[in-house]
């Protein structure tokens, strides 16, 4: 079986005062949140935000520049197929 690479997903960070919430593609959302919390973060379980892309609240004090450090270090899972 081959496996084929993924396409990383856009992730947006949102910052609104003291809250951060990261938007991600539903696919991923589960994988992103295991290498977020296996960081360090305290991150919430996805929640709904469109129909294709859920939302991840981060929580607590978030160096924003740090975590879209992490962001950037992300890499999904390949697919087997």
């Amino acid at each position: 079986m081959k496996v084929k690479p993924v396409r990383k997903p856009k992730l947006h960070l949102v910052s609104v005062e003291n809250q951060h919430y990261i938007q991600v593609p539903t696919r991923f959302s589960r994988a992103l949140l295991a290498y977020l919390r296996g960081s360090g973060l305290q991150v919430s379980p996805p929640g709904p935000c469109t129909a294709d892309s859920e939302t991840l609240a981060l929580i607590g004090a978030v160096d924003a520049a740090a975590v879209k450090a992490l962001l950037a270090r992300w890499v999904p899972a390949p697919v087997r197929g």
